[in-house]
């Protein structure tokens, strides 16, 4: 019997796997979480049943007591590839990846480093994108991009992760999740709390928008997903992010002929668009 696709979910930033676990449910998914690195022995026991998809949420390090080696986008995007592809010989189907914002940018680091001469392949049956950045433009922005993941690093190992959590959460990035009801908005601070800071600051050190491959080499990347492998490639804002919608019209645009890239919006969402309307999310999936 064959197993419809499982789908692989990368979190972002001060996240852990369970943040997708809403998503799944309303889907009717089967939830499981697997950690980035040490993954085989947890990935062993999974076994589809049903006609239903399995949703394998990834908890990429950035919490509890990991080293800063772990840290560092590279080493994740090359641990991501070989999850998919032991994924795919497990169940005999390449995943749906899908990634929000800091882990869009995972995806996507995972799409461009890939060496498939080498057998460093990622394997995907489809690409989904929320709120993703998709690389410095040039190396002004990257040193920019820098720059900021410096400050912001210091800011949390000088705050602590309480005040350093209020502060990004007072963001203009997250500003239409202060218009959620307020058992929503405690359940989002309680999850950016379980972080110690230090491993917060490495994040955003190892794996800030500064460590990314160039936009150029990103669309690149994406070109050849869709143009010679076939998979198809959705970005996905909310309507209330004015951000990162101008990214996703700006890739509209460049991906204009390309029939399998898709830009989706979901109405009255920010950043954080499976949190802010996850039904609106889940169905945008199935």
């Amino acid at each position: 019997m064959k197993h419809p696709a499982p789908f692989l979910l990368v979190h972002g930033f001060a996240q852990d796997g369970s943040s997708w676990e809403e998503v799944a449910s309303l889907n009717g998914w089967a939830f499981a979480r697997v950690p980035l690195f040490g993954f085989k022995e947890d990935l062993a026991a999974l076994q589809p049943t049903g006609n239903e998809p399995l949703a394998i949420a990834v908890d990429v390090p950035g919490g509890g007591s990991l080293s800063p080696s772990c840290n560092q986008l590279d080493a994740a995007a090359a641990q991501l590839r070989a999850l998919a592809r032991q994924l795919c010989q497990h169940l005999r189907q390449a995943p749906h990846a899908v990634g929000y914002s800091q882990g869009g940018r995972l995806l996507l680091q995972a799409l461009v480093t890939q060496q498939p001469t080498d057998g460093d392949t990622f394997p995907l049956s489809a690409l989904t994108l929320e709120s993703a950045g998709i690389g410095p433009a040039n190396m002004e922005e990257r040193g920019a991009f820098a720059e900021r993941s410096r400050g912001w690093a210091e800011r949390a190992r000088t705050q602590g992760t309480a005040a350093f959590m209020d502060w990004w959460g007072d963001l203009p990035l997250f500003a239409s999740q202060k218009a959620l009801p307020e058992p929503r908005q405690q359940l989002l601070r309680k999850g950016r709390l379980n972080h110690s800071a230090e491993a917060l600051a490495y994040s955003l050190e190892g794996m800030g928008q500064q460590q990314q491959a160039c936009q150029a080499d990103t669309l690149a990347a994406l070109d050849r997903l869709m143009g010679n492998q076939n998979v198809p490639a959705t970005f996905v804002t909310g309507t209330l992010d004015e951000k990162y919608s101008a990214i996703g019209r700006s890739l509209d645009r460049y991906f204009a002929s390309q029939p399998l890239f898709t830009w989706r919006e979901i109405a009255n969402a920010g950043h954080n668009c499976h949190f802010e309307q996850p039904t609106a999310f889940a169905a945008l999936l199935t």
